[in-house]
């Protein structure tokens, strides 16, 4: 049984998901530990409440320790090291096969990148490509961006994690989910969660436990 750990920042859906309504969870893989970058989340509460390990690695508080106090997303880059170094040092002794983002809100970089494989899911589908061949949606705003551009669908992409946010190889696209006509983008991508990233994942993970 192959063993992954998820990293996330929030309420962890996928997690979730996985848990509650994957049948081979338990049977091809197990997830090992959640592991959350902020404090008080509903994916801990969910880990606690359902005897996953749970460890906090508080990103606020590393950054106040290291002497930088301002955003998360610009975190100067020697402080983002030590902190994935701080991480990694616990992924290692956890000894999992693969690391899965579930609305993991901090930009993965090395030491982490490249140790292990990561995977995570985008509220976009990341087969459609802008004329500079790169997938067109991409980053925090990519529901909203694919709305105003006029998309009809979107779909959930999983995809490996590479340097390059969003560009790393596909791995499964969900089915479509209809955009409807007057809803917001928020609305939207809290219907993708449940029906898209979640049988999303199940499909990547089965593809993913027979290789």
């Amino acid at each position: 049984m192959k063993k992954f750990v998820v990293l996330f920042s929030g309420g962890a859906s996928s997690l979730k998901y996985l848990f509650e309504k994957d049948s081979n969870y338990g049977k091809n893989y197990q997830i090992i530990c959640g592991i959350s970058n902020k404090k008080n989340t509903k994916g801990e509460k969910f880990c606690k409440e359902n005897n996953i390990d749970f460890i906090e690695c508080n990103t606020k508080q590393f950054c106040k320790k290291h002497g930088y106090d301002g955003k998360l997303k610009d975190m100067p880059d020697g402080i983002r090291i030590k902190y994935y170094e701080s991480v990694l040092e616990i992924i290692v002794s956890l000894e999992p096969d693969l690391i899965i983002l579930s609305g993991f809100m901090l930009k993965i970089s090395t030491p982490l990148l490249g140790f292990y494989s990561i995977i995570n899911v985008h509220p976009a589908d990341l087969s459609i490509t802008g004329s500079n061949k790169k997938p067109k949606y991409t980053g925090d705003d990519a529901v909203k961006m694919a709305i105003e551009a006029g998309e009809k669908y979107t779909a959930s992409t999983i995809h490996f994690v590479e340097e390059e946010v969003d560009c790393g190889k596909i791995i499964y696209i969900s089915d479509p989910l209809p955009v409807e006509k007057g809803i917001t983008p928020q609305e939207h991508q809290e219907k993708m969660k449940v029906l898209c990233d979640g049988p999303a994942y199940k499909e990547a993970l089965r593809i993913l436990c027979l290789n």
